[in-house]
């Protein structure tokens, strides 16, 4: 099977990180299809101010603050087309312009007609508020990748479940690959929450119908954030992808990251993917 990937790159305030760049499209080019990456450039409103313009220069700042960002994006393409010709992988590179404060947004749309959308790397303030508004308002998946430089595979696969809606579509989001593991582990946390009515049973007959090998794990909390705790079982199992249910809460229309949700998102220590 062949996916259609979608990767935003952002510029600004900081650019996203070449060799995260590299990283994202060597796990694109192991599944197998194409990438589209867009580039993120500022169109910064010029409120003008007397004072601003006498004392800060505010529409320099503005030019400049535009310049670099234009100049990130082309740097940033030229460095996926260069990676992607080495692997062999279809690209496509696309540009997207728009005011800071909007560009989240736009490239949740951007991302509603692709079968996953890779973030390179998660953590500062602009990366979470894409990764916020592509898995809540994009309608599909989000496969989150770690900063550093942590191994990618797919053979096996963790599952993070509790009976919920949001995991049980993260699951059939990951399906695909999922189908391609030598074996899934179906995890649990304990102390996390009630767990009398989830049945494990039940996920692992479904996907062992569809051939795969299923074991289970469970994991006490402890004193460790959520997101942190799932991710180091993850990893202990020896899974080199954890797929697990985005989940959040709507106050006025604005998206707020759950806690465990959030804790993946700022500090993914392993590829993660995310669905709502």
């Amino acid at each position: 099977m062949a996916f259609d990937f979608f990767m935003p790159l952002l510029t600004f305030p900081d650019p996203t990180d070449k060799d995260a760049l590299r990283r994202a499209l060597s796990l694109a080019a192991r599944l197998g299809g194409r990438v589209t990456v867009q580039a993120g450039e500022v169109d910064i409103r010029n409120i003008r101010s007397f004072l601003g313009e006498a004392l800060l220069d505010l529409s320099a700042m503005i030019a400049d603050a535009e310049a670099k960002s234009r100049a990130r994006a082309t740097e940033l393409l030229g460095v996926a087309e260069a990676a992607a010709a080495g692997l062999q992988l279809p690209l496509v590179s696309q540009r997207l312009r728009g005011a800071p404060e909007l560009l989240p947004d736009m490239v949740a749309a951007a991302a509603r007609t692709s079968d996953y959308t890779i973030l390179p790397e998660c953590g500062t303030e602009a990366q979470i508020a894409v990764a916020e508004a592509v898995l809540f308002g994009s309608g599909g998946p989000v496969l989150l990748m770690p900063g550093a430089d942590v191994a990618f595979h797919a053979e096996i696969v963790a599952i993070a479940w509790d009976g919920s809606r949001a995991a049980a579509r993260a699951v059939r989001d990951a399906l695909p690959i999922i189908d391609g593991a030598k074996k899934v582990t179906i995890l649990t946390v304990d102390d996390d929450k009630p767990l009398e009515s989830v049945r494990n049973d039940l996920l692992a007959e479904h996907l062992r119908y569809r051939g795969v090998v299923c074991e289970f794990a469970r994991a006490g909390r402890g004193t460790l954030d959520i997101g942190d705790r799932l991710q180091q079982a993850s990893l202990s199992a020896g899974a080199g992808l954890l797929v697990m249910g985005a989940y959040g809460h709507n106050r006025l229309t604005e998206w707020v990251l759950g806690g465990a949700t959030r804790g993946v998102v700022s500090r993914p220590q392993m590829t993660v993917l995310m669905s709502h």
